[in-house]
């Protein structure tokens, strides 16, 4: 499908659907997904809550601001997405927009759905954003976050943050203990399922 009809679609559509190189998908069900879930489940819904307000209590009164999957954010011509959470700085907007074009960093958290497009095709789709520096991906089964931090050569680095260790964040100054992202949530069960790197 074209960009054009994508974008007049999803203007009327009743839930969320992401673009990608002429496909058209449920938020949660990317191209080439097999799952058949219905949402988001409860770990991840209360990870991505607990993400939001820290790093909105983290960023205050700006420059930067973050944003949930409310808001698209415009990739390049063939690509809108619709992440769990995503920071710009790039100074204010109008407050009807409903989408932004670019982000210093994205966040994801991890699903059976979609973990193998989040760490491969959607991360070589959101290395055309000029400003991205880092992307997060948050785990619901075990403690721990990826951060892919683009390097000044423009090659991604991966870091893997685990239970005791602090989550940083280099493109917006944060620093957290990730238990403290994780206090509280019952995380999901091991499943040996997907290609979660």
């Amino acid at each position: 499908m074209s960009v054009e009809e994508y974008r007049r679609l999803e203007s009327r559509a009743t839930t969320r659907h992401e673009y990608w190189h002429g496909w058209m998908y449920p938020r949660m069900h990317p191209p080439g997904s097999h799952w058949a879930m219905a949402g988001g489940t409860l770990a991840h819904a209360r990870l991505i809550i607990r993400l939001l307000g820290l790093l909105d209590a983290h960023l205050n009164d700006g420059p930067c601001v973050v944003y949930s999957a409310d808001v698209r954010l415009y990739v390049t011509a063939e690509d809108y997405f619709y992440p769990d959470a995503f920071v710009t700085c790039a100074g204010p907007s109008d407050p009807g927009l409903t989408e932004q074009h670019d982000a210093v960093l994205v966040a994801e958290v991890r699903s059976p759905s979609t973990a193998a497009f989040d760490q491969g095709d959607k991360l070589d789709a959101y290395s055309a954003l000029p400003a991205l520096r880092e992307y997060l991906i948050i785990d619901t089964r075990r403690v721990q976050a990826t951060v892919y931090r683009r390097s000044p050569g423009e090659s991604w680095i991966r870091m893997v943050t685990l239970a005791g260790a602090d989550l940083i964040l280099e493109s917006i100054n944060f620093r957290l203990p990730l238990a403290r992202l994780y206090h509280g949530v019952q995380l999901e069960p091991e499943t040996g399922d997907e290609g979660i790197r």
